[in-house]
């Protein structure tokens, strides 16, 4: 469990701040509010920025790139 960019602590339903494993796991796209979010809509989940840059003490967690650079 890696707690990457996305990483959040405040929101406005208590159960939404109840995190499984499967929330928090490498390579899940998305926050837990943007996933709910694109099941109500149907639409794909929309990362809001990139980083040109992986953090190497996040070993093994993918950020999302632009380019795929590093």
């Amino acid at each position: 469990i890696v707690l990457g960019y996305d990483f959040e602590m405040a929101d406005y339903q208590y159960s939404d701040l109840i995190y499984g494993k499967e929330d928090m796991l490498v390579d899940v796209v998305g926050t837990k509010p943007q996933r709910r979010e694109a099941k109500r809509t149907g639409k794909p989940v929309k990362v809001g920025y990139t980083v040109p840059y992986v953090r190497p003490e996040l070993e093994g967690f993918q950020a999302p790139t632009e380019g795929g650079k590093r």
